[in-house]
């Protein structure tokens, strides 16, 4: 570890989660018990919507720094059957944010609230789009949808900086309403992350709505992700039906299927979250023209003390290197700029009209500007 910091300086104290802490003299007696835990980062809204006729709660997570910085805007991820899976998908967030896959985003879980609230009758009602036999109050997707357009989403995006990208998260009937948003408001979010869903249920509706949007070029742009657990009843249900959407010929809907093994109906949530979120925010992998790449190539140094950081560009991805640390290859999302696809690590090359060329490392909100040898 030693060598590890003596040599990759600026990277090291960032990506191995070293730093000086001092240790205050605050120690509390064994077992007393304290105040509630509240997750950092959280607020709660109740919210009645008029459409559906039924009292809701919105659970908000936003990001770090929201407070500090008053002109940042965020995406959104809303977050069916807020319940089970505010806390779950916040964590999920934060994890994938501080690799750099995500970015910092708002996370906004809904729930039922109010006298007699039951989830567990009322997502019945709200999450399917047809009358399911036995449940009577199954059916209402449509005003659900309708509350979720012009009122829920106007009421967080209002009261929170929201930029305009929105994701939709559903699991088991919410990942059956998450598809229902897809195919009936498209237009309405950017990503759609659907897991686990009963699609047996809606078989009838889906049959019918694929064979309108057959050849469609509606859900263009769009990224829908797909997940079931290796062990749950529901697995065959969610590859059928993943087979039918690609048949169906959506043009421009990027679909991302996949099965996790070892995982049942309960154990599918944590790592599709991680999945999906990846899926909806995967950045680009640009293909630069080689002379492009090679005019990075060289030794950069940050200080004379320090081994040089050298760029090199192989099977056309551009690689980092120096003495004594792992070489890293990074992806182009511009001509400028790469990332680095496992951590938080960005490199912006800024060529000066007078003097050598500068190669700014960006990680964990610091920035190191080192200068290209001549």
């Amino acid at each position: 570890m030693k060598k590890m910091m003596k040599y990759f300086t600026p990277f090291c104290f960032a990506l191995c989660g070293l730093g000086m802490h001092a240790t205050a003299d605050t120690a509390v007696p064994a077992f007393e018990e304290t105040a509630d835990f509240v997750y950092p980062g959280a607020k709660v809204h109740q919210y009645y919507s008029q459409i559906v006729d039924q009292q809701y709660e919105v659970r908000i997570r936003l990001p770090g720094g929201y407070e500090q910085n008053n002109e940042a805007q965020y995406p959104v991820i809303y977050v069916l059957d807020g319940q089970w899976h505010f806390t779950s998908s916040a964590d999920v967030l934060g994890n994938l944010t501080y690799d750099g896959q995500t970015p910092n985003s708002i996370i906004a879980a809904i729930t039922w609230s109010g006298e007699g609230a039951v989830p567990e009758q009322l997502r019945f009602r709200d999450f399917t789009y047809t009358s399911v036999p036995n449940q009577p109050l199954s059916g209402g997707a449509s005003l659900f949808l309708e509350a979720l357009e012009s009122e829920i989403i106007p009421f967080v995006e209002t009261k929170y900086r929201a930029n305009s990208h929105r994701t939709l998260i559903g699991s088991s009937l919410g990942g059956l309403f998450t598809t229902i948003a897809l195919l009936e408001k498209p237009e309405l979010f950017d990503g759609y992350i659907a897991l686990s869903a009963p699609y047996i249920a809606e078989q009838a509706y889906f049959q019918t709505k694929l064979a309108e949007l057959n050849g469609s070029k509606a859900l263009k742009g769009k990224r829908l992700f797909l997940g079931v657990g290796g062990l749950e009843f529901n697995k065959p249900l969610v590859t059928d039906f993943s087979n039918q959407l690609k048949e169906a010929n959506l043009k421009g809907l990027r679909i991302k299927t996949k099965v996790v093994p070892h995982v049942g109906h309960g154990g599918i949530n944590a790592p599709g979250f991680t999945y999906g979120l990846q899926h909806v925010f995967k950045r680009p992998r640009l293909k630069l023209d080689d002379a492009i790449v090679a005019n990075y190539a060289g030794s950069y140094t940050i200080h004379p003390s320090i081994p040089p950081i050298v760029i090199s560009f192989e099977n056309k991805k551009l690689m980092l290197s120096q003495v004594g640390a792992p070489t890293l290859s990074f992806f182009a999302s511009s001509e400028t700029e790469f990332y680095y696809e496992g951590a938080n690590i960005n490199l912006t090359f800024i060529e000066q009209v007078e003097g050598p060329m500068i190669m700014a490392v960006s990680q964990e909100g610091q920035v190191f500007e080192l200068l290209k040898d001549q």
